[in-house]
């Protein structure tokens, strides 16, 4: 993981990564059949266990004509180890450093001794079947060099398996990979140079495309600009009803307060006394002392324009003066009449 602070680190990735990146997934696209035709298996000579020869690419077998690139001995089985996992489908990258831990795990031979190679099938559900051969390089090399008068010298590449073949790493298959890699390099970029006059011929059209939309955008910023004094009058007139509607419903809602009195003192008695009054929001509340608290209560509640006649706290009596202290509270317009507006106390 990069270093807290790393100039080279985007976004938690090293930079000097991207490269190595790329360079693994172009080889995971070549591996793809839709893209394989790009840079095909160069042909190689087989030298088999018991000394034939076969012409492969791959697993294909060719004819005997062919021109051969290069030359692989293929290894008995008394020299390796074989042994079968199963993975998810991951990144190239991935899978060999899973299979570079697996091998580190399960070989019986010394790390700078161990060889391997690998090969993989596809299973159902986005799994992997992987086949891992393990071995020894100096025991490989012994093997080699007991056969080198049939492959003719230099470094063979190694195989195992002549029906399913798995390259052991670290021999001669080095130089077919680097090979095959600028093969790789040079489809790319001539794949590169055909998108890029592809994409210049399909611009074309786009770009007329783009000159008429920029010409519609300014006709149409053009019309914005036209209509603007006839929005700003629309929305006065909006502002203007909206006003208009507002001193309607405060009109409706107005209780003017000296009838409310009138009546209010017509519905308290000569005995009762009103101490302090306030109107809120279409309420009128009052406060005071009377003989008979609850007569007053359901007097008020008779009383024609007050509403929902209620006390809001419970009745009490003075003990010095001998009357009840009374709080009430009602209604000036019934429920449903429309909105209420506040008055004053």
């Amino acid at each position: 993981m990069p270093a807290v602070g790393n100039q080279w680190s985007l976004f938690g990735f090293d930079l000097r990564e991207a490269w190595g990146a790329f360079l693994a997934g172009w080889r995971e696209a070549m591996a793809r059949p839709w893209l394989a035709w790009l840079v095909p298996d160069e042909v190689v000579r087989l030298v088999g266990r018991n000394g034939e020869s076969e012409i492969r690419r791959g697993a294909q077998v060719l004819a005997a004509t062919s021109a051969v690139e290069a030359v692989a001995v293929e290894l008995p089985e008394a020299l390796v180890l074989e042994s079968q996992r199963v993975l998810p489908r991951l990144p190239l990258a991935d899978v060999e450093r899973a299979l570079a831990l697996h091998v580190a795990s399960m070989s019986p031979f010394d790390e700078q001794d161990t060889v391997w190679g690998w090969s993989k099938d596809a299973l159902p559900g986005d799994k992997l079947a992987l086949r891992v051969v393990m071995a020894s390089r100096a025991q490989i090399d012994a093997y080699l060099e007991s056969r080198v008068a049939e492959f003719g010298g230099g470094v063979p590449e190694v195989w195992f398996d002549h029906s399913r073949p798995v390259v052991i790493r670290g021999f001669g298959e080095r130089a077919r990979l680097r090979r095959r890699a600028r093969r790789g390099m040079l489809s790319a970029a001539l794949l590169a140079v055909s998108s890029v006059l592809l994409l210049a011929l399909a611009s074309v059209p786009v770009i007329r495309a783009h000159e008429r939309a920029d010409q519609a955008r300014a006709a149409y910023e053009g019309l914005q600009r036209d209509a603007q004094p006839i929005l700003a009058k629309k929305e006065q007139l909006a502002a203007l009803t909206g006003g208009l509607e507002d001193l309607d419903r405060q009109i409706a809602a107005y209780v003017a307060p000296l009838p409310v009195l009138a009546r209010l003192t017509s519905a308290v008695p000569d005995n009762a006394m009103v101490d302090r009054l306030t109107f809120e929001q279409g309420k009128l509340r009052i406060w005071g002392q009377a003989e008979d608290a609850a007569a007053l209560l359901n007097q008020i509640g008779q009383t024609r324009g007050f509403y929902n006649v209620r006390s809001p706290s419970a009745i009490q009596r003075n003990a010095r003066t001998g009357k009840e202290s009374f709080a009430i509270e009602m209604d000036l317009r019934p429920e449903g009449s429309g909105s209420s507006g506040g008055g004053g106390s």
